[in-house]
């Protein structure tokens, strides 16, 4: 048991320990906070309270949060496990971290979904040591990058990482040897609706890279495409794996996901299709086309729409059956599309007929 105040750092056990750990009483330490134990079981408030003071939690089995966790300043809270970590509630208390970096070690499960967690920097695992499956939620912006010399997040298992507002940016590599459908989901402002562009974005930059296991499959939920840096590049222009007015649990698209990596955008980018202009002779049929603007992140028609729009030739046909001389009104319209974008508009377009020369022979 685990309760007071104290001045300069704070031990309890040693690496390797397997006792039971319960911290029942608000806890304020001055210095670093060091805690090795079997079962870990956070029931109050416990602080380090000067900057540059970290908070290592290791233990042999299961780590349980169900209180504030707090570090000062830009201080490390480290938790290490070899089960299970999750947050929860005890009493008047709920689960939640506030620390400037967080890192995750261990080979366990970690699923810390608090609405109120409030990093700024989260690094998990290493290549040659990885967490099982990883879930993270925060309440406000951060990053995945770089805590002490541990750069990036590397699991065996699958990968959920969310921002409830604000950016997500992505600046070490992040990597998952998991091969499901659901093996690695980045969610910059999951509380904002589809249709809604503002409110997070997923941004990459440092040469991060992405890296799934054999068919998984990534999807990167953000909120505009100009406002989301270096997401273009990672899923690859014009690849098709791209949606739109859509998050995660709305999908607003007809076109399914496959493997490989997807970017989701909650915008609604809107689409004109235009009736093509055509110049030809009497007698000669016009080959009717359309012209595409508003696509994004290199969609081509073919992958946008399902059904291209029909053109239809307003005006007169003369008794044998051709377009008339003179000028005649070209209209779009019936385009289905599959990406998610809104068919925002119609242009008509004019067709020409020109007079065919007759030369009379007598």
């Amino acid at each position: 048991q685990l309760a007071g105040t104290a001045l300069g750092d704070l031990i309890i056990g040693k690496s390797g320990n397997s006792s039971l750990v319960n911290v029942n009483s608000s806890t304020v330490v001055s210095g670093d906070i060091k805690i090795y134990s079997g079962n870990l079981t956070i029931n109050n408030n416990i602080t380090s309270s000067d900057t540059g003071s970290d908070i290592l939690f290791q233990s042999t089995s299961n780590i349980d949060i169900n209180a504030t966790v707090t570090t000062s300043g830009i201080s490390i809270l480290t938790i290490n496990a070899s089960g299970n970590v999750n947050d929860g509630s005890n009493g008047i208390f709920t689960g939640k971290i506030i620390s400037n970096k967080l890192l995750l070690s261990g080979s366990g499960n970690v699923n810390l979904d608090s609405t109120t967690n409030n990093i700024s920097i989260l690094s998990a695992g290493t290549s040659g040591s990885r967490v099982g499956n990883l879930l993270f939620l925060n309440s406000g912006a951060f990053s995945v990058g770089s805590v002490g010399s541990n750069n990036g997040i590397f699991t065996s298992g699958t990968i959920s990482i969310a921002s409830l507002s604000g950016d997500l940016s992505v600046s070490q590599n992040i990597n998952t040897q998991n091969t499901s459908t659901s093996a690695l989901i980045l969610n910059a402002g999951q509380s904002t609706s589809p249709g809604t562009s503002t409110g997070g974005n997923i941004n990459f930059s440092g040469g991060a890279s992405i890296t799934l296991g054999t068919n998984g499959r990534a999807s990167f939920y953000s909120g505009s495409v100009s406002g989301s840096s270096g997401l273009t590049a990672i899923v690859g222009s014009g690849s098709n794996r791209f949606r739109y007015n859509s998050d995660e649990s709305s999908s607003n698209y007809a076109l399914a996901l496959g493997t490989g990596i997807h970017a989701i955008y909650r915008e609604r980018p809107s689409l004109t299709i235009v009736a093509d202009d055509k110049t030809v002779t009497y007698g000669t049929s016009p080959s009717l086309t359309t012209t595409v603007n508003g696509l994004q992140n290199g969609d081509t028609v073919a992958q946008t729409l399902s059904t291209v729009a029909s053109v239809a030739v307003g005006g007169s046909k003369s008794s044998s059956n051709n377009y008339t001389a003179g000028t005649h009104t070209l209209t779009a319209s019936s385009a289905v599309e599959r990406l998610g974008y809104l068919i925002g508009s119609y242009n008509q377009g004019t067709l020409t007929v020109n007079r065919k020369n007759v030369t009379a022979s007598y």
